[in-house]
């Protein structure tokens, strides 16, 4: 099961790596962890069961570099 994180503001020295570290077991396969704009961290921990290419890896950041997410779940049409 993937794992998703993020934090908002300050918080004690939180950064993608103990993110990352704190969701580890969850998924296995791939993870990352992006901060878009200052004080603000996403990451995922991804297992890869129905789509193991990288195009489902996440942060999902847009081509633009202006939006950027983590979510759990399909998305249909």
């Amino acid at each position: 099961m993937c794992g998703l994180g993020g934090v908002l503001g300050d918080r004690a020295g939180l950064d993608g790596a103990a993110l990352l570290a704190a969701l580890g077991h969850r998924g296995p396969d791939r993870s990352a962890a992006i901060a878009p704009v200052p004080g603000v961290w996403l990451c995922a921990a991804r297992l890869a069961i129905r789509d193991p290419s990288e195009a489902g890896d996440q942060p999902m950041v847009s081509d633009d570099g202006q939006a950027a997410l983590v979510y759990n779940g399909e998305v249909y049409n």
